[in-house]
């Protein structure tokens, strides 16, 4: 989103109508280019002032390029000369940082990925134990007292997930193929083919992420995954001496397949 300048347009008046004809439309793109072309000459300058100005109005280097650009082109299409400072400034001050970006969603790629899949909703018993993903990593973490934790996991794993400990930290581990996992996934960006996950990637870019130097087993399914440090999800780190007196059963298991 952030190399996205999103226009938005207010709602038509009563009695108006839009007009879409596509001969006329096509007629004032081309006098709109040529516009541009005629006035080319002034670009360079004109940016440079625009971006000069957004930067004092909060804009970072990529924002004051962005709609610096933009700010530049209008300019060109409407003015014949060079425009004041005066006329920039106050230009500038209808496009402050604060209010283009008030509003608008600017999670990373990865944090939607995350919080795609900690909202979702499953059933695995089909019984109407409907909880949250994250509901369910809760509990495989211990973090629900009188909770089996191994049962938890076990769920978990019908979806290509666990809570996975190694070297005294939790993680949690992200299945880099899994049926299962491709249906949470299922109509997104992040969605597989063949079981297969485009939501690995995603998952690597999460800070601390790693990918798994050995297969993991998730309810009878080994794979390759990724490792989640369990902290960005729950918002607190599980006591390491709670890993050390449960141990990951299936990272001692499986640590020699290949």
């Amino acid at each position: 989103m952030s190399r996205i300048a999103v226009l938005e347009l207010n709602s038509l008046t009563p009695g108006a109508r839009m007009m879409a004809d596509p001969p006329e439309l096509s007629r004032l793109g081309e006098l709109l280019r040529g516009r541009l072309q005629q006035q080319w000459a002034r670009f360079p300058s004109t940016l440079e002032l625009f971006r000069d100005a957004l930067a004092r109005h909060g804009h970072d280097s990529r924002g004051a390029d962005q709609f610096g650009t933009l700010l530049a082109c209008g300019e060109l299409l409407l003015g014949d000369g060079t425009i004041s400072t005066q006329d920039i400034e106050s230009i500038a001050e209808c496009f402050t940082a604060d209010d283009l970006t008030a509003g608008m969603d600017n999670m990373s790629d990865e944090k939607a990925m995350l919080d795609k899949l900690l909202s979702t909703v499953i059933d695995p018993f089909r019984q109407g134990t409907r909880m949250i993903v994250c509901q369910w990593i809760e509990r495989a973490a211990g973090l629900e007292a009188t909770i089996d934790e191994e049962a938890s996991n076990h769920t978990l794993g019908t979806y290509g997930l666990r809570v996975h400990r190694e070297n005294g930290r939790s993680f949690l581990a992200m299945a880099n193929s899994h049926s299962e996992l491709s249906k949470i996934f299922d109509n997104s960006k992040w969605g597989g083919r063949n079981g297969r996950g485009g939501w690995r990637q995603s998952a690597l870019r999460l800070d601390g992420a790693q990918a798994s130097k050995n297969p993991i087993r998730f309810s009878g399914h080994q794979s390759r995954c990724v490792l989640i440090p369990l902290e960005l999800i729950t918002g607190k780190k599980v006591q390491e001496e709670t890993n050390a007196v449960r141990p990951d059963p299936d990272s001692e298991r499986h640590q020699d397949v290949e």
